[in-house]
Parts: C-alpha cells; structure tokens; sequence
C-alpha cells in the first residue's frame, strides 16, 4: 500500500492572498524564532495551515493599523 501524499491547501483564491497570508505568517514564525532557522523550514506543508491563519491576522491587524495611523496623521496635521 502507497503511503497517502499530503497535498498543499488548493489556491481557491485567484488574488494572490492565500500566498501572501501564509508567506507573511511563515516570516512571523521566523522572527518570532529569532531567525534560528531557515525561511524554508516554516514555509513547508505541515505549518500551512497555522501560517495562512496567521497570515489572516495579521494582515487585519496591519491594515487596520494603517489607517488609524492615516487618519491620526490627518487630525494632528489639519
């Protein structure tokens, strides 16, 4: 009996976010680390799915802090 091939998450998403979610919670793994390993050892099929998850996170938290920042940057300069 072969042994059953783990596949990576389909991208079910054609703008690219899957990618960048999952890229952007391997590189927090890393810095979170401190760099001890490689970018390639988070980035491997058994941490996608905490990476994506992340990845979801944190691009609502830099968003979200990119605009206050905006809009606070608006008030103290009018």
């Amino acid at each position: 009996m072969k042994p059953k091939k783990e596949k990576r998450i389909s991208d079910y998403d054609t703008t690219g976010q899957l990618g960048f979610n999952e890229m952007l919670g391997a590189i927090f793994y890393q810095v979170l680390d401190r760099c001890k390993k490689e970018y390639n050892h988070y980035h491997q099929l058994k941490f996608q799915r905490k990476n994506i998850i992340t990845g979801y996170f944190l691009n609502i938290i830099l968003t979200f802090g990119f605009v206050i920042l905006v809009f606070y940057l608006l008030t103290v300069l009018s």
